[in-house]
């Protein structure tokens, strides 16, 4: 039984391994191997719900997982995937041990009238059953493809939108650093204007003491 406290990594890993088993069980079943019995489908069953949990769990806090939603979105897909070919092998468990209680034809009297001899599937019905499951084994890695593609391509635009992040970050600094420019500028011109201003008071000044110094002098000279 998987622990319930589990990383992003531990749970990819374990998913990985159920899926595995199962898809490997139904290779089998469908060529004629055994089947999972009721108890360890009913542990396949628990273990799935259990990463379903832990996942509902991540989407409640994805920044601790450090997990997208694009990412749970993914795996809830996944999860419902591994959910249906679960159900598969439970049904072929259950129509396979209703073949195993039919009595064989040396155990069996020909007068019991609870033998059904339509019950025993022929080769036509087995090679039916191989190929609906090929089929939705097909289907199931379509749509796996699928999803995974989407994935990439909900990670391409994250990291766009993180480029575009940093973009807008970066203009928003240099904008900063431009009015503090601009703020500095404006100062120094009007400490300038003032210096100015101060030049222009001297300059009246020098001139009225030449002013009055000829005055003087014009006046002396009478």
């Amino acid at each position: 039984v998987m622990s319930n406290q589990i990383t992003s990594r531990e749970w990819s890993l374990q998913f990985e391994m159920l899926k595995k088993r199962i898809q490997n069980q139904r290779i089998n079943g469908s060529s004629g191997g055994q089947l999972f019995s009721h108890d360890e489908i009913k542990t396949m069953l628990a273990n799935i719900n259990l990463l379903d949990s832990q996942l509902h769990t991540m989407e409640l806090s994805p920044l601790q997982y450090e997990i997208s939603a694009s990412e749970i979105a993914r795996r809830k897909v996944l999860i419902e995937f591994l959910k249906r070919q679960t159900s598969v092998l439970s049904s072929n468990a259950t129509s396979d041990q209703g073949r195993n209680s039919i009595p064989t034809s040396g155990n069996y009297n020909n007068n019991t009238s609870s033998y059904n001899p339509m019950s025993i599937p022929d080769s036509g019905l087995v090679q039916r059953q191989k190929d609906v499951i090929k089929m939705q084994d097909a289907m199931i890695r379509d749509i796996e493809t699928g999803v995974d593609r989407l994935h990439g391509k909900a990670v391409a635009i994250g990291e766009e939108t993180k480029i575009h992040t940093r973009l807008l970050d970066d203009l928003d600094t240099n904008v900063e650093i431009a009015t503090a420019a601009l703020q500095a500028e404006a100062r120094h011109a009007e400490k300038v204007k003032e210096q100015t201003k101060m030049c222009w008071m001297y300059v009246c000044i020098v001139v009225e003491f030449v002013i009055l110094f000829l005055l003087l002098i014009v006046m002396l000279a009478h």
